[in-house]
């Protein structure tokens, strides 16, 4: 079968009759060729060197030059074109050896008929192998630009991901911060009505302060809508609370920490109206929190979470971790409605978590439970 353009062959051998041979040889079976005959080292490393062949072809012994030198050039300069041994003699050992190192195949001359068929082949051979080559360095580039891609897309998301954290964080922060903003004031509207709901009042007394209570549920109600954490509060009954009448009989020490004067007085009151055997100590910060908790050991402390210094979260931290202090229970009385601050708090020990504007029916029940 003809080839199917000119090959270039470079031959290295002595005796010129015998390349002509190999010609005729290749010529006569459809191998068109374009063959360069050395026979010394130097012109076999100047034309492997300086001209493209498709195809080495060499004897074994060539006089002041031999094959097995050939054949350790061709390995340095263009490992990847066949290199065909042509010898009148050529035994099985050193064919072995040259197969090993590197060498494509070996024709005796005598053979010669045998060479175009030992061309094909290892042209064949070279291109399969070239084209094998030649996937793998294309798969290497494709697996290199999707590993790329896989890099830049991950840094994509983990930024995306770092800006929706710090979206969340920054929303956290921001319904905290309005939710105790809101509550705070409602707080000392809410709570202080309750007291004078439970005194003895006129009617129209008794109907003033009924719109005072309806009123401010109704803003805290909207309050806890407008910053999407009505499920972060507590259940409320659509019912007004009521504060029980007669004092129960009860005695203990409760220290408040908290820094809004309103707050701290509302509670001063509650305990004074309904629990007068209780003794309320106020603390304004969280570093005169701890100290007084470590001089007085209350039964019960109430704790805010927004405190001038020391945070109230903090506070908890070092009460727990304190062995003077850590049986003494801690609720958290906070304007902070949201999720959660109330699971985070809760689980780092808070024995509860109540929201303002203050339920005073559940701060005298967790009083009474506590100091029981």
């Amino acid at each position: 079968m003809p080839t199917a353009r000119v090959l270039r062959i470079l031959h290295l051998e002595d005796d010129p009759r015998d390349t002509e041979l190999m010609v005729e040889s290749l010529r006569g079976d459809g191998i068109e060729c374009d063959v360069t005959r050395v026979d010394t080292r130097s012109d076999f490393l100047e034309e492997l060197r300086c001209r493209h062949f498709d195809v080495v072809i060499s004897d074994i012994t060539v006089p002041g030059f031999n094959g097995i030198a050939a054949q350790e050039l061709w390995k340095q300069e263009w490992p990847h074109i066949p290199f065909i041994f042509l010898s009148g003699t050529f035994g099985e050992e050193i064919a072995v050896e040259r197969l090993r190192e590197g060498a494509t195949d070996y024709v005796l001359k005598n053979w010669m008929q045998k060479l175009p068929g030992v061309v094909r082949r290892a042209l064949r051979e070279m291109h399969e192998r070239a084209s094998r080559l030649q996937a793998q360095a294309d798969l290497h580039t494709l697996n290199a630009e999707l590993e790329k891609r896989v890099e830049v897309r991950t840094s994509e998301l983990s930024a995306a991901n770092r800006a929706l954290e710090q979206a969340n964080r920054a929303k956290d922060e921001f319904l905290s911060r309005m939710s105790h903003e809101l509550r705070t004031p409602l707080n000392a509207v809410l709570g202080f009505a309750q007291l004078l709901d439970a005194d003895i009042l006129t009617p129209d007394q008794r109907e003033s302060v009924v719109q005072i209570l309806e009123a401010g549920r109704h803003l805290r109600d909207l309050t806890d809508e407008a910053l999407e954490i009505s499920s972060a509060a507590p259940p409320r009954d659509a019912l007004a609370p009521v504060i029980p009448k007669r004092p129960v009989p009860g005695s203990g020490t409760v220290l408040y920490i908290e820094d809004n004067p309103s707050n701290a007085r509302l509670l001063q009151r509650v305990l004074t109206q309904q629990r007068p055997g209780v003794t309320l100590l106020i603390a304004t910060s969280g570093e005169a929190g701890l100290e007084m908790a470590l001089t007085h050991r209350p039964d019960l402390i109430f704790l805010d979470l927004h405190l001038p210094g020391i945070q109230g979260e903090e506070v908890l931290r070092r009460l727990a971790g304190d062995a003077r202090t850590s049986a003494i229970p801690v609720a958290v009385l906070s304007a902070d409605a949201t999720q959660i601050q109330n699971r985070r708090l809760l689980a780092a020990g808070a024995v509860a978590y109540l929201t303002k504007p203050l339920d005073v029916s559940q701060v005298l029940e967790l009083l009474d439970e506590r100091l029981a």
